[in-house]
């Protein structure tokens, strides 16, 4: 079993992993946001890191909703923006954010 830790989730290839599987759902997911049933959607990916996540992972349970929540937000935005950007080029983006969310000296 993996041994999840912040560097492994926050990791490029792990993020542009995430973002190619939502990607091939993503009729699904739109369906959802414009029914007004992305709860369910949010509410299955923080099962996912609860179960599956974090009983190998040595962070905070903080730690897993902040990063789940923040990464199909930004996915749903990419895709109902037109996905403008390359899933690289998003992985990218949100791998930056996750490394230094607030903006501050690391």
């Amino acid at each position: 079993m993996i041994q999840f830790t912040i560097d492994i989730i926050r990791d490029y290839d792990y993020i542009l992993q995430a973002i190619q599987f939502f990607d091939q759902y993503a009729s699904f997911v739109l369906t959802l946001r414009k029914s007004g049933q992305y709860c369910l959607l949010l509410d299955n990916v923080n099962h996912y890191f609860e179960e599956v996540v974090a009983p190998s992972y040595s962070g905070s349970l903080y730690d897993l909703y902040f990063y789940s929540g923040a990464l199909l937000n930004v996915f749903v935005l990419w895709e109902e923006n037109g996905k403008k950007e390359t899933p690289e080029e998003l992985a990218a983006v949100m791998c930056r954010l996750m490394k230094n969310p607030c903006g501050t000296k690391e």
